[in-house]
């Protein structure tokens, strides 16, 4: 949060250096960083500072001035003590003699733990004087008239949002329906299904039951805590108005405020959590300036509807603590007088101190280490001795399934893919593109648009979806991605499960066969690394059943050592194609790279070089479509105990060779570990492969 701070409305409450910069440098050591000072067109110095979303009660000049007094042990100018406070609200909340009569329903108090209203008769609007109106321009507010800026004003003073209605504008009805002129109704409830709101902005906001709404008998007036309605708004015209102070929950700010795009200087401090006693302090503050520059009166006692007051919360403090977490003594009247500065109430005992939080810090400060934190920070963490560390250094476990990615990243993008990152979220349409159920993935409760609504169960439609955007700007596509995956979980309670997954998209133009034994290569190649070259116990099966993604008979499983299923590669359905609009042929692979981590190896064999010379020969044969290669390769690497490698080196298909058929040739390297082969001992070798062949596979010379 960052508010923007005049250097002379500031001194009112404390007495500042004159110079703006080194203020700004020894405040920011402590307490809010002050990123910039800056000078107006009047040569007024400027403060922007960034407030922490933890500290709601500091995002005011009222509450940034307390914290610049505690940092520089200077006197804090207070406007109004509590007892001051409760004197006087007291006062406001006894019958005022009018014609008008006020009354608050509030019928969700755990969404509106307090709400505060009166009505302030014989205003005159307009405009504010110039001193309201520049401080307002400093902040980035746009002067309106005397009564909107008013409320404005207090809310940069105090912290507390506030919102003014036209009484006269207001709809109360008897019992029997008629129009009650002068009681004036104001409802906290939940919006009804389809209402809608006219903003002052002028749109028209839909809203639904989960929205807090302030209303009167004739319907919404304002989105609770975010934004005014136009019905009732202030003009110049009015001469009546009810003026409301209130507490809203954060998180129902914060949904409200998101779903219908309403973000306001009031829905931004409510969501960050006030306290409720807030509320009665700026009512008081915005009624004496509307006494003061609209001439207004205070019509109606002020109605206070306050259920569930906030109790104060107490601290045990033992000062030792201190020096325990962060490594020196204070000397306990230092620990008073900056918990003191800072609003907190001190009783000492014995060996500990009873600290009371103030009102404004009791959601922030909860336990001893929060005492321990605003000490050390108004005392001054330079103050701490710089200390090296001593001992020796843990060793570091080695997490296999990171380095194994981290291996398969940098092994795809030596082979030439890119790495992609889509997003975890997903919509139901983007599921449905690629042959996913939605029902069958884990639904997001709080989604931020209908494009983020359910967790992804696979990694395929992101990459479609990037393959389908890029398909105009590039010939060639190699794209993947590692990341996780979710499931929903076997129990409702329970949070979904995670896994990785490795999926990748190759697209280009030209022969769809190559294109598919270059996605093969690269799934093989990772699979060497993987299975420290134990690639023989991968087998691909090809899918004879109908798939949703995959196409029947173009796509195979990758099965690891003959029974666990780790992943599949091939051609997606037309149908999901034709989903994404793509034109270009590609070919896919996914990957189940958690499940098969448990298979990593690192393990190197090493074996010296030959002694003796290896011998090639070639083989060509003719063979039946349908047998599939590693049968083929495991045949001729395991005929003779001579045979040390086998390389494909030809494929060729042709009517001339009969229909679902095809021509392999094969480099078939021989060599002995004990003696120099002979080459007609090799040839007889070799004479026995191409029977053993036919006899085997069916095959027929080239």
């Amino acid at each position: 949060m960052n508010i923007a701070v005049s250097y002379s409305w500031l001194s009112e409450y404390v007495t500042l250096p004159k110079s703006p910069k080194k203020f700004a440098a020894a405040v920011s050591l402590a307490g809010p960083s002050i990123d910039r000072v800056r000078q107006d067109e009047q040569g007024e110095s400027i403060l922007e500072a960034e407030i922490t979303t933890n500290r709601p009660d500091a995002f005011s000049l009222f509450g940034f001035a307390r914290e610049v007094a505690a940092i520089m042990e200077l006197p804090f100018r207070d406007m109004l003590s509590d007892a001051e406070v409760r004197s006087r609200f007291t006062a406001l909340k006894k019958k005022a003699k009018s014609r008008y009569r006020l009354s608050i329903k509030n019928q969700n108090p755990a969404a509106c733990p307090r709400y505060c209203g009166v009505v302030i008769d014989h205003i005159t609007v307009s405009p504010s004087p110039q001193w309201m109106q520049k401080r307002l321009s400093v902040a980035g507010m746009r002067p309106i008239n005397n009564i909107v800026d008013i409320t404005n004003y207090v809310m940069l003073e105090l912290g507390q949002p506030l919102h003014a209605f036209d009484a006269d504008l207001l709809t109360a009805k008897t019992k029997k329906g008629d129009i009650d002129l002068l009681h004036k109704t104001i409802t906290v409830r939940n919006a009804r299904k389809d209402e809608i709101l006219i903003t002052l902005d002028g749109d028209n906001k839909k809203l639904s039951p989960d929205m807090l709404v302030i209303a009167d008998d004739e319907g919404p007036l304002a989105a609770a805590g975010i934004k005014g309605g136009m019905r009732a708004g202030i003009s110049s015209a009015t001469n009546t108005i009810v003026l409301e102070s209130a507490n809203f929950e954060p998180v129902g700010v914060r949904k409200t405020s998101r779903v219908l795009d309403l973000r306001t200087d009031s829905s931004a401090r409510y969501e960050k959590g006030l306290s409720p006693e807030y509320a009665s302090r700026c009512l008081l503050r915005a009624v004496e300036l509307i006494q003061e520059l609209a001439g207004g009166e205070v019509a109606t006692a002020v109605v206070d509807t306050y259920p569930k007051k906030e109790k104060d919360i107490t601290i045990r403090f033992y000062p030792s603590d201190i020096e325990r977490i962060i490594g020196i003594a204070i000397p306990l009247n230092d620990i008073c007088r900056i918990l003191s500065a800072l609003g907190f109430t001190v009783k000492k005992e014995e060996s500990f101190l009873i600290v009371t939080p103030p009102f404004w810090r009791r959601h922030d400060c909860t336990g001893s280490h929060d005492i321990v934190e605003e000490v050390a920070r108004i005392y001054g963490y330079d103050k701490v001795p710089l200390q090296l560390l001593t001992g020796e250094i843990p060793p570091v476990e080695e997490d296999t399934l990171l380095g194994a990615a981290k291996d398969t990243k940098h092994t795809l993008q030596s082979n030439g893919w890119t790495e992609i990152m889509s997003y975890s979220a997903v919509s139901a349409a983007l599921l449905k593109k690629a042959g996913i159920d939605s029902m069958a993935a884990v639904s997001i409760h709080n989604p931020l648009s209908e494009e983020f609504t359910y967790l992804r169960t696979s990694l395929l439609p992101g990459l479609l979806n990037t393959a389908a955007s890029n398909e105009q700007k590039k010939p060639e596509l190699k794209l993947f991605e590692l990341s996780k995956v979710y499931q929903p979980a076997a129990k409702k309670s329970s949070l979904p499960s995670e896994h990785l997954m490795l999926s990748g998209i190759l697209m280009k133009k030209g022969d769809r066969q190559g294109m598919l034994r270059e996605a093969k290569g690269t799934v093989e190649v990772l699979c060497d690394m993987w299975f420290s070259h134990a690639l023989r116990d991968i087998r691909f099966h090809l899918l004879d059943s109908d798939h949703s993604f995959w196409e029947k008979g173009k796509a195979a499983s990758l099965v690891w050592k003959e029974k666990e299923e780790i992943g599949y590669i091939g051609f997606a359905t037309d149908a999901v194609r034709d989903e994404f609009g793509i034109k270009t042929p590609f070919v896919c692979f996914d990957i189940a790279f958690e499940a098969v981590s448990s298979h990593f190896s690192k393990a190197v064999t090493f074996a010296p070089l030959p002694k003796y010379p290896s011998v090639v020969r070639d083989i060509a044969f003719i063979v039946n479509r349908a047998v599939p290669y590693e049968e083929i390769a495991g045949l001729l690497s395991t005929f003779d105990p001579l045979v040390r490698s086998i390389q494909l080196f030809d494929v060729f298909e042709s009517k001339s060779i009969g229909k679902g058929k095809r021509s392999l040739a094969f480099h078939i390297t021989y060599a002995s570990e004990e003696r120099t082969l002979h080459a007609q001992e090799v040839d007889q070798v070799h004479a026995k492969l191409m029977p053993l062949l036919q006899e085997r596979l069916g095959t027929t010379i080239r």
